[in-house]
Protein backbone atom coordinates (compact mmCIF):
# COMPACT_ATOMS: atom_id res chain seq x y z
CA UNK A 1 0.00 0.00 0.00
CA UNK A 2 1.20 3.72 -0.73
CA UNK A 3 1.92 5.79 1.88
CA UNK A 4 -1.17 8.55 1.94
CA UNK A 5 -1.52 11.84 3.93
CA UNK A 6 -4.04 12.14 6.83
CA UNK A 7 -5.35 14.16 4.44
CA UNK A 8 -6.72 11.28 1.88
CA UNK A 9 -7.18 8.88 4.08
CA UNK A 10 -10.30 9.12 3.95
CA UNK A 11 -13.78 7.05 5.60
CA UNK A 12 -17.12 7.31 3.65
CA UNK A 13 -20.36 5.27 5.38
CA UNK A 14 -23.20 4.94 3.44
CA UNK A 15 -26.71 3.69 5.08
CA UNK A 16 -29.67 2.21 3.87
CA UNK A 17 -32.54 2.19 5.76
CA UNK A 18 -34.37 0.13 3.72
CA UNK A 19 -32.12 -2.87 3.57
CA UNK A 20 -30.88 -2.15 7.05
CA UNK A 21 -26.90 -1.99 5.86
CA UNK A 22 -24.41 0.14 5.50
CA UNK A 23 -21.39 0.38 3.36
CA UNK A 24 -18.32 1.85 5.02
CA UNK A 25 -15.69 3.10 2.20
CA UNK A 26 -11.64 3.52 3.29
CA UNK A 27 -8.20 4.69 2.66
CA UNK A 28 -7.02 4.41 6.13
CA UNK A 29 -5.30 1.90 7.39
CA UNK A 30 -6.13 1.56 10.99
CA UNK A 31 -9.75 1.50 10.16
CA UNK A 32 -9.20 -1.11 7.62
CA UNK A 33 -7.45 -3.30 10.15
CA UNK A 34 -10.70 -3.16 12.84
CA UNK A 35 -12.92 -3.81 10.17
CA UNK A 36 -11.03 -6.86 9.19
CA UNK A 37 -11.16 -8.30 12.66
CA UNK A 38 -14.89 -7.16 12.63
CA UNK A 39 -15.23 -9.54 8.96
CA UNK A 40 -13.14 -12.60 10.85
CA UNK A 41 -15.20 -12.34 13.87
CA UNK A 42 -18.62 -11.76 12.48
CA UNK A 43 -19.11 -13.10 9.35
CA UNK A 44 -22.84 -12.79 8.88
CA UNK A 45 -22.62 -9.35 9.48
CA UNK A 46 -19.55 -7.92 8.25
CA UNK A 47 -18.14 -8.22 4.29
CA UNK A 48 -15.06 -7.51 2.56
CA UNK A 49 -16.75 -6.02 -0.58
CA UNK A 50 -13.93 -5.23 -2.69
CA UNK A 51 -10.03 -3.84 -1.85
CA UNK A 52 -7.53 -2.62 -3.97
CA UNK A 53 -3.48 -1.32 -3.10
CA UNK A 54 -5.23 1.89 -1.13
CA UNK A 55 -8.38 1.36 -0.29
CA UNK A 56 -11.39 -1.03 0.86
CA UNK A 57 -14.91 -1.53 0.65
CA UNK A 58 -17.03 -2.93 3.38
CA UNK A 59 -20.45 -4.26 3.97
CA UNK A 60 -22.44 -4.04 7.45
CA UNK A 61 -26.10 -5.99 7.70
CA UNK A 62 -28.36 -4.82 9.86
CA UNK A 63 -26.14 -1.87 11.17
CA UNK A 64 -29.08 1.13 10.64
Amino acid sequence: MTNLTKYKMEMVVNCNIREQTANVYTRDKSVMQKLNWLVSDYPNTYMLRKQTDVDKRFLMKGMV
